[in-house]
């Protein structure tokens, strides 16, 4: 199951920006058959379809073509990345 957030950030020019952080969730399937799910990998881009990368000792989300690097103090998204 996928899920899709779209979050503010700010570019390193100033710019407010929205990103996209798209959530897997992996279903495991318990003794008596209900469905768990378990948060997977998270994909990031913007929102014109730009890859994006976190590197969490920066605590910044950059570009993966390098031109543009992005900060957020969105709660959801860094408690997200804490787990």
């Amino acid at each position: 199951m996928f899920e899709a957030y779209e979050f503010p950030a700010t570019s390193q020019h100033g710019e407010s920006v929205t990103l996209i952080a798209f959530l897997q969730f992996n279903a495991n399937i318990q003794a008596n058959g209900e469905a768990a799910y378990r948060l997977g990998p998270i994909h990031f881009s913007t929102m014109d379809g730009r890859p994006v990368d976190y590197h969490c000792l920066s605590g910044q989300f950059f570009c993966r073509d390098g031109c543009e690097t992005f900060a957020t103090d969105d709660e959801v998204v860094m408690n997200l990345l804490t787990l």
